[in-house]
This record gives structure tokens, C-alpha cells and sequence, in this order.
């Protein structure tokens, strides 16, 4: 007698149950050829072939039983289960998604889905949801977990790097504190906050995080390679080479490290090195464009223009939309219309898919090649653009600038109180402050005064903040305790640089800020303060891109304008307390009176004449500041007249400049 198709389901189910596979794969095939769409035959053959280890097989027939039964909560989970078990996160989530809309409650979701699941499922379903980009889902679905494993540090910890991605970093912090108080041994989450904590320019807070993972873990390259990042953040390039060196003798094939350790290197002054870390980095991970891009930095530093170009074109071959290394090659080349590049970086400008990032750089790049094109109101366009995202991207409000210079006045006559002198011992190295506005001249400054025998320069040092901003900003009690420690701290790391010369300058031109605590430290130093024609320092501020985030006052013309007369004001009123200490040095009369003014420089700074100061274009110091290649040539003059180019475009922005 034939069975209907009921009483065949009923005897499949049976075998199923029995352990007979086989009997029950022939009855569910028979019932399946007679209705193909029949719902719990399809679900049982997919039960089945889950069973049987044919997860990929059973994935069509949980979809046909569905598709017939749209409410059965079962039927979801089963096909949930089995994409998961296939790694196939993005696909389970768009399914969880149809079956809450059909009426499956999340809470029965979360449990019955992974209830056959071992936890490391469930972490690697996290894990595959965060590599597929499904970052608030990672958090929804390790919360969840949460509720069957409320003392889990790894669930914390994947919550921690969640939210990291999504810029979170004060939930992320939370979230690391709390995986470290269920586990205090948990070198990775350490790491993870530490990372967190550089985000938010803790740096001080970050190495703490890196050494305790260290102190765990002696051999976690991540994290001495992230201890090599704060280093170099803080200027501290030998401490960084270590600490990548270090990450690279415990994993001989960690790229990443040997790229940085580049950075490090080229930081130093030693280019040669730095590139052969890059073919290092190179070496072993080949389609690396950051490494190349890198490497064309040190070669252009070399002035090995021609190879450096070469070099970021590999960049570019590898990653077309690399804004960066578009922008690097705009610097070095001298552009016609029917430039090649001119017209790659246009249609790449028209992309709607690239990042913000990306069209910024680009933005400087396009404004660069219309500039050589003597099209100064399409360069302008860009440079509106660029600078406009720029500021965004660095989420600057002029308003942040404004409040540190009120509250730099208000901390100046601390400084001044019981007219208290820090101890200076005669055979001490004696720094040379040169400071001013960015742009205004003070790489040139530098280069002449570096030229001479007995100096060396340094470049743009951040000790002076890294170790001193906490009192001029009154976060700390400028105290001669304090100040004290703020100079044993500069020189330590001023000493490592000196080339053992005793006069070594700082050239960062915003020192000029914490000019009360210079002072205080080193009441023998000499401060130098170029200054440039106004207009002239502040169009060339907004005509250049800066790596560095801590000057977001160059991407607008109006908080130029507003930075550079607090600037003015901000000098103005230390002269009366450091007037004969600082020497003012007009940019605009040392490029067209260059012997005398250099002859004058050099007495203020009671060094001996020579005549190499005159050709500082000859000075093979590396430099790495946007001046780079001007000061390879010889002093020119009207420089500061190429912000007329521009006046037509500019709508008055500069009229509240004035000459000084």
C-alpha cells in the first residue's frame, strides 16, 4: 500500500531519529521529488545534512522551507546555524534581520542560535562580523553574549576593539578597563587600551598600557612596536628604534615594524638607514605602498628626486587612489597641461568612492599643478576644498586656540614669581630657540645658524612641549621643582642629538608659546624670533598640507588671520618681561641684506664668523619640513610677494594684517 506523503514524513522523521541516515535521506528525497517545495521535508533534509558534516548542502533546503513557511522560528534558526557554521557572517546577519522582521524575538535569537554552538564559535562569528566591516553588529552581538558570559575579558576586550573602530574611544577604554578587572594578566588588552589611550594623545597613558603588556608578555612584538609608535610621536627617535628593533628580532617578518622603523630612522637624520628598513618592510610584504611612499620620502631627503618619483609611482601602481604619494610627486615636478599625472589625479579627483582623506590630498595636489599652470583661481578652488576638509578631518575650531592664549597669559606670572632661577651648570648644552610663526622663515634661520662649525641643528624638537606644556597651560604648578625637571628632561633628550656640539637649536617655530617656562629653564639660552610679512606667513600656512594634526589654525583663512594676531598680541606682551632676551630677525631683511644681518645674527648669538653661514643652501644637514627644497637653493628674494597672486581669490581675508 502507497503511503501518503504525511505518513512517509512521519516514518523519515523516525529513522532520522533512529540514527538510520540513509534510510531517512531515501524517504525525504522521495517526498522531496514528489513536492519539491514541501516545507519539513526540505528542513529535515537540511537537518540531516547538517548532521551527516554537508553544512553547505543543507543551506538550499532550509531556504526552500522557509520561503514555504515563513513563520516557522525554527526553520530561521536552523539556516542561521548553518551559515554561521560557515563562516558566513554578513549572510547569517541579513537573515537574523528577515527573521525579526517576521516576528523571532531577539531574545530567543541569542540563545537558540548558538545553542548548539561551542564559544568558540561564537567568537569566531564575532570575529567574522568585524572583519566583514559589521562593527555595530560585533557589539550587539557580543553584548548579547555577554548575558551567558558576563565575566568573559575576551567578549570586553572584541567590545573594546569594536568601538575602537568606530572611533569610540572612551566606550573602548571602558570596555579594556573592564576585561583588565576580570583579568589583570590580559597582555592583549592592554595593548588594545594602549592603543586606545595613544588615540586620544595620552601618550604618557599609552606607554604605561604597552610596558604592562610587556611586563606580561616579554615577547609580544605588537606591543613593543606599538611602544616604537608613542616614542616616535614624542619626538624620542633613538627610543623608538629600539623598541622597533626590539619588535623585529622577536618577529624577524613583521613588516609593519620595519617601516616604522624607517620612520624612525629618517626622523634621525639617517635616510640611507631608513630606506634600507624600507626594502626590509618591502621584502616581505611586496604590495606594501605605504613602505614605498615612505622610501620616497628619505630619497626626495637625499635629493634623489628622480628616484624618488620612481618610487612613488610604485606606490601609486600598487595603490592608484594613494592621495599622499600623488601629492609627494606634485612637490617635486614642475607640471604643463599635458602633464600624464596632471590628468590621472583630475579623473581620480572626480571619484565619488574615494575617502575624504584621499580627496584632501588630492585637493593640494590639483591646486599645486594649476599653480604651476599660472591658474590661480582653479588652484585656489582646490586649495578652498582641501584646506576645508582638512579642518574637518581634524574636527579644529579656531575657539580651542583662543582659549590656550588666554590661559597662557594667565600662567606667565607664575613663572615670574619670587623671581625664581632653575640652576645652570657651565659645561651644559645651550639650546637655540628659534622660534615664530610656521612658515615664517625659521627653517632658513636655522639652516644659517647650523652651518657654522660648532652648531648643530636639530630641527623641530617636541621636548619642549612634551615635557612643558602641562605648566604653561596650568595643569601643572610651574614650580622650580618642576621647571627643574622640565630642563633635566629637555637636555637628556637635546644631548642625544648634540652630535656632542654645545650649542644645538630647536626649530620649532610654536615654542614661542612657552616662552615663560624657556626662559625659567635656561635663562642663558638665546631665543631667535623670525618674522616674516604677515599676509606673506599666512597664505603660505594655507597654501601647504602639514602631516603634523597640531596646527588645524592653517585650513581657514579667517582663523589664520585670527591665530596670527594672537600670535602678535601673545609676543607683544612677553616683551616687556623677555625683550633683551629675544633677538627679532626680519625674514624679508635677511633675503636682501643677507651678509649683515647674518654677520648680526651670529654676534646675538656670540659665535665667531664664518663664512659658511652665507651659503646655508650648501649646509647637507637632512631637513624634513616643508621647506625642504627652498633651502637647497640660495637665498632669494621676493618670496613674500606670492601671496599677490592670489588677492583676487582671497576676498579681503588679509586686510586686518598688517605689516609689522
Amino acid at each position: 500500500m502507497e503511503l501518503t506523503v504525511d505518513e512517509a514524513l512521519k516514518k523519515g522523521i523516525e529513522a532520522h531519529k533512529a540514527g538510520k541516515a540513509q534510510e531517512a535521506d531515501r524517504i525525504y528525497t522521495a517526498i522531496l521529488k514528489a513536492q519539491p517545495r514541501h516545507p519539513d521535508a526540505n528542513y529535515n533534509m537540511g537537518v540531516l545534512a547538517v548532521g551527516l558534516g554537508k553544512v553547505q548542502e543543507s543551506l538550499p533546503f532550509f531556504k526552500n522551507a522557509i520561503e514555504e513557511n515563513l513563520d516557522s522560528k525554527q526553520y530561521w534558526l536552523s539556516y542561521i546555524g548553518a551559515l554561521i557554521k560557515l563562516d558566513l557572517f554578513s549572510e547569517a546577519v541579513a537573515v537574523i534581520e528577515q527573521a525579526k522582521m517576521r516576528g523571532v524575538d531577539d531574545s530567543i535569537l541569542n540563545k537558540a542560535i548558538f545553542a548548539k554552538n561551542t564559544p568558540q564559535d561564537r567568537l569566531n562569528f564575532l570575529f567574522g562580523l568585524y572583519g566583514k566591516g559589521k562593527i555595530q553588529e560585533t557589539i550587539y552581538y557580543a553584548n548579547s553574549f555577554l548575558q551567558s558570559f558576563p565575566s568573559s575579558p575576551l567578549l570586553y576586550n572584541i567590545i573594546g576593539i569594536a568601538n575602537q573602530g568606530l572611533g569610540r574611544l572612551a566606550h573602548a577604554e571602558i570596555s579594556y578597563q573592564k576585561a583588565l578587572s576580570i583579568k589583570p594578566d590580559y597582555d592583549d588588552a592592554y595593548n588594545n587600551l594602549g592603543v586606545c589611550l595613544q588615540g586620544q594623545e595620552r601618550l604618557g597613558d599609552a606607554l604605561d598600557a604597552y610596558n604592562k603588556a610587556i611586563s606580561i608578555n616579554p615577547d609580544y612584538a605588537e606591543a613593543h612596536n606599538n611602544k616604537g609608535n608613542v616614542y616616535q610621536e614624542q619626538g624620542k627617535f633613538e627610543d623608538a628604534v629600539e623598541a622597533y628593533s626590539k619588535a623585529i628580532s622577536i618577529k624577524p617578518d613583521y613588516a609593519d615594524a620595519f617601516n616604522n622603523l624607517g620612520n624612525a630612522l629618517s626622523d634621525q637624520g639617517k635616510p640611507v638607514d631608513a630606506i634600507e628598513a624600507y626594502k626590509n618592510a618591502i621584502s616581505i610584504k611586496p604590495y606594501y605602498p605605504e613602505a614605498y611612499n615612505n622610501m620616497g620620502i628619505a630619497l626626495k631627503n637625499l635629493g634623489k628626486l628622480k628616484k624618488a618619483v620612481e618610487v612613488f609611482n610604485k606606490a601609486i601602481s600598487i595603490n592608484p587612489s594613494y592621495g599622499e604619494a600623488h601629492r609627494n610627486i606634485s612637490l617635486i615636478k614642475k607640471y604643463k597641461s599635458s602633464s600624464p599625472h596632471f590628468n590621472t589625479v583630475k579623473i581620480l579627483f572626480k571619484d565619488s568612492e574615494i575617502s575624504d582623506d584621499t580627496r584632501c590630498q588630492l585637493s593640494f595636489t590639483l591646486a599645486k599643478m594649476y599653480e604651476d599652470l599660472e591658474d590661480f583661481g582653479t588652484a585656489f578652488e582646490y586649495l578652498s576644498v582641501g584646506n576645508d576638509l582638512r579642518k574637518r578631518l581634524l574636527n579644529y575650531s579656531i575657539d580651542q586656540d583662543i582659549k590656550l592664549f588666554e590661559q597662557l597669559k594667565k600662567t606667565q606670572p607664575k613663572f615670574q614669581a619670587d623671581s625664581r632661577k632653575v640652576k645652570t651648570k657651565s659645561n651644559e648644552i645651550s639650546p637655540i630657540f628659534i622660534i615664530g610663526m610656521p612658515r615664517s622663515g625659521t627653517t632658513l634661520v636655522e639652516q644659517i645658524i647650523s652651518s657654522h662649525p660648532s652648531v648643530t641643528g636639530a630641527g623641530e624638537l617636541r621636548y619642549a612641549s612634551l615635557y612643558g606644556a602641562s605648566m604653561v597651560t596650568g595643569d601643572a604648578i610651574p614650580c622650580n621643582i618642576n621647571i627643574s625637571k622640565f630642563k633635566k628632561s629637555y637636555l637628556f633628550e637635546l644631548a642625544k642629538l648634540s652630535n656632542n656640539k654645545h650649542l644645538v637649536t630647536d626649530k620649532m617655530p610654536q615654542n614661542f608659546r612657552l616662552l615663560p617656562l624657556i626662559c625659567a629653564a635656561f635663562p642663558k639660552a638665546k631665543i631667535v624670533h623670525v618674522q616674516r610679512d604677515p599676509k606673506a606667513t599666512c597664505w603660505s600656512n594655507y597654501r601647504h598640507y602639514f602631516g603634523s594634526k597640531s596646527i588645524g589654525f592653517c585650513y581657514n583663512l579667517d582663523d589664520l588671520v585670527v591665530y596670527y594676531l594672537l600670535y602678535r598680541n601673545l609676543m607683544r606682551s612677553w616683551q616687556p618681561f623677555y625683550g633683551n632676551r629675544i633677538y627679532n630677525l626680519n625674514y624679508e631683511k635677511l633675503t636682501t641684506d643677507q651678509e649683515s644681518q647674518t654677520k648680526n645674527l651670529l654676534a646675538y648669538l656670540n659665535i665667531k664668523w664664518d663664512e659658511a653661514c652665507l651659503s646655508p643652501q650648501e649646509n647637507n644637514r637632512i631637513v624634513r619640513t616643508a621647506s625642504q627644497q627652498q633651502v637647497r637653493r640660495k637665498i632669494y628674494k621676493g618670496s613674500s610677494k606670492n601671496w599677490e597672486k592670489y588677492e583676487g581669490f582671497i576676498d579681503g581675508a588679509f586686510d586686518r594684517l598688517k605689516s609689522i
